[in-house]
């Protein structure tokens, strides 16, 4: 299995109906994409590290299903056009595992 994190703050601005309607958008992504596993998302709650206000995880049978996700046109165009525009910044991890 393949654990996908994504950590992020929105830019400074950006309103509270926009960062509603992304986090909705983003809630989304495994009807969009089905071989996307136990998707979960939540605010930051650790008291080490406040960089990032958002993250979510996403879990994936294997690199080859991660890859088609990340490579699809789909997800460049929501990255691009959704996501993008509204984020400051943005890590992201992702990682083998045994279930």
């Amino acid at each position: 299995m393949i654990r996908h994190i994504v950590v992020f703050r929105f830019r400074d601005g950006v309103a509270d109906t926009d960062q509603d309607h992304l986090l909705a958008a983003l809630r989304g992504l495994p009807v969009r994409f089905p071989a996307m596993r136990e998707f979960t998302m939540g605010l930051n709650a650790s008291r080490r590290d406040r960089r990032f206000t958002h993250g979510f995880t996403a879990e994936f049978d294997d690199f080859d299903a991660l890859n088609a996700y990340l490579e699809s046109v789909e997800h460049e165009r929501f990255v691009i056009e959704e996501f993008k525009p509204l984020i400051a910044e943005r890590a992201i991890v992702s990682f083998e595992f045994e279930s």
